[in-house]
């Protein structure tokens, strides 16, 4: 499961690594999701889109309850950026969970990008 704040094409390369990782994963009939705090739809993956998120945090109390439901039925997690809610909201989910984690992963994006590629 993908956790990403947008993928809209205009708001980051992040849309485009995303496409682009999940094709790749797909190859390998690896099956993908992605939770995303926006609301357009992709022919990729299974999509749960929980709606805009306020301000450009992203905020949604909606991805909280939806973690605290759904995070273990994967067994790998990666989360798409480091600056906004999503990543703040996976961190406390993994923290309740006492056993059973699922693996988690984080790809920073944006400005750490050229030492992550390293």
């Amino acid at each position: 499961m993908h956790i990403v704040s947008s993928i809209h094409a205009k708001a980051s390369g992040v849309a485009k690594a995303l496409v682009t990782i999940v094709k790749q994963l797909s190859i390998n009939c690896i099956v993908n999701a992605v939770v995303r705090l926006d609301s357009a739809s992709a022919n990729y993956f299974t999509i749960y889109a929980l709606g805009l998120g306020k301000t450009s945090w992203n905020y949604t109390n909606k991805l909280k309850q939806w973690l605290n439901v759904n995070l273990r039925k994967y067994d790998r997690i990666v989360v798409h950026g480091l600056w906004q809610y999503q990543s703040l909201a996976v961190f406390k989910a993994f923290g309740r969970l006492q056993r059973n984690r699922p693996k988690l992963f984080v790809m920073p994006h944006g400005m750490l990008d050229p030492y992550f590629q390293r």
